[in-house]
């Protein structure tokens, strides 16, 4: 499934695919692809039972394996998985240009 979304500004796409008996999600703000169940998760969906009533019966099988996958990876509160998303967002060069300039004035 694709999702597209577009600004005056920006075009960006949203991608879920399975991997590996894994739901992720793909989108071009991230370095790499997040496991669905940890963006829920961030999203302030912790409990599995309620992730897998949100994905249908049809797909339970599916969030089950994507669970476990989570479980491995550490990530079983919303404070785990925003960290997780955290480390794996694409920083913009205006951003981090941003960035650098600030930390250069906070030492002068």
């Amino acid at each position: 499934m694709i999702l597209t979304s577009s600004t005056h500004q920006r075009k960006s796409q949203t991608a879920l695919y399975i991997k590996g008996h894994v739901l992720y999600l793909k989108h071009n703000n991230f370095v790499e692809d997040i496991p669905a169940v940890i963006m829920l998760k961030a999203m302030g969906i912790e409990s599995d039972q309620e992730a897998i009533m949100l994905a249908g019966l049809e797909n339970s099988d599916i969030f089950s394996i994507s669970i476990e996958h989570s479980k491995q990876l550490n990530v079983i509160t919303r404070e785990r998985a925003l960290h997780y998303i955290g480390k794996r967002v694409r920083v913009s060069m205006a951003f981090k240009f941003v960035i650098i300039v600030k930390m250069e004035l906070t030492f002068y």
